[in-house]
């Protein structure tokens, strides 16, 4: 804060050359292992050891908490974090891309990941794969019913 009022800024400054995501998705998964915190921390491991086999995936390494993982323009244009909760059995997702239909490309890609895990309930995921093909759908048809 001092560097800035020497520089006669404001945070505002700092934040003003950044752009919203054009789509933001948040799930939250189930661990039904009774030792969650542990099979949580496997979890981030494996999808640590299996993020670069993905094309475009880069796994962050300035991270605090979790998995970072940066995708390119070609696989999803974005980036999502996987975490344990602090207290409870679950796992947030949060994904964000800078395309229309990006957070798709991650999902299904993630998902291919995610669905081989025993131990936690990636049911939220494929609704969400489901929901974000319905809505692709409709985005990408229905104007062109209204031209007829």
């Amino acid at each position: 804060m001092v560097q800035l009022e020497k520089e006669g800024k404001k945070i505002s400054d700092l934040l003003s050359g950044l752009k919203e995501a054009r789509e933001k998705l948040s799930l939250r998964f189930t661990v039904t292992k009774s030792d969650f915190r542990l099979y949580g921390e496997e979890i981030i491991a494996s999808l640590n050891g299996y993020a670069p086999s993905c094309d475009g995936w880069t796994v962050r390494k300035d991270t605090y908490e979790g998995i970072r993982v940066s995708v390119d323009e070609n696989n999803g244009n974005g980036w999502f974090v996987l975490r344990m909760s602090v207290h409870d059995p679950v796992m947030p997702l949060d994904i964000e891309s800078n395309e229309t239909g990006g957070t798709l490309k991650i999902c299904e890609t993630l998902y291919k990941f995610m669905e081989d895990q025993s131990g936690i309930d990636s049911t939220p995921l494929k609704k969400a794969i489901e929901s974000l093909k319905n809505s692709a759908f409709f985005i990408t048809f229905i104007p062109l019913f209204l031209h007829f």
